[in-house]
């Protein structure tokens, strides 16, 4: 009994970390398990990360990546301190090219989400497609329900909210931000903010771990 015990682990091991070769690059593959039971393989060889589909289905091409992971329905990469943003039908949603510095997906329970995005101190947003549609130059910024808009707080502290919301499929429409004036309709506090969206809101940095 122990000895066929002893084998059905050393299978389980060898089936969730496999070793594989494809042309002159020899890569394991490791099933992880997220919660809420999504699986997906993380591709890892010569230095190179990436992430395939239960099926074998590519979702992150292999590159020199420093890190990759899943979170809440988006896989991010991580290179030279960017961040990007695949989603899990492998389209390269947001490039490492801007120079994010964190990204994080919100999403309000039965509503279309969007990303936030740092550079430095310093937010803006970009809608499900990845358009940026708010500039990476404000103290905060977060997508409020009351109002089905952009709200963003200056260096004053003050808040303000803009003409762009998104629709059901999570695109932007609307104008842009009042960028150089700040004049837009008063958004109230942070606190407000928060008792607008409980179950959605901002989230901090911790809320991804790494």
């Amino acid at each position: 009994m122990s000895k066929k015990i002893a084998l059905f682990f050393a299978f389980v091991l060898v089936s969730s970390a496999m070793v594989f070769a494809q042309g002159s690059l020899d890569y394991s593959r490791t099933l992880m398990t997220e919660e809420g039971g999504y699986q997906w393989y993380k591709l890892e060889g010569n230095g190179k990360l990436g992430a395939q589909s239960r099926d074998g289905r590519t979702i992150v091409p292999m590159d020199y990546y420093s890190s990759i992971m899943y979170h809440r329905g988006w896989f991010y990469v991580k290179s030279n301190g960017s961040e990007g943003a695949y989603s899990p039908q492998g389209e390269y949603v947001i490039p490492l090219s801007r120079g994010y510095s964190f990204i994080c997906f919100h999403k309000e329970e039965g509503r279309v989400g969007y990303f936030g995005a740092q550079r430095g101190n310093k937010e803006g947003a970009c809608d499900m497609t990845g358009k940026e549609v708010l500039p990476i130059q404000y103290a905060d910024v977060i997508y409020s329900t009351s109002e089905d808009r952009f709200k963003y707080k200056d260096n004053s502290g003050e808040w303000h909210v803009t003409d762009i919301r998104l629709d059901a499929n999570g695109r932007a429409v609307g104008g842009r931000a009042n960028i150089n004036n700040g004049n837009g309709e008063s958004g109230g506090s942070a606190n407000s903010r928060n008792s607008n969206n409980n179950n959605g809101g901002k989230r901090s940095l911790g809320d991804r771990m790494r």
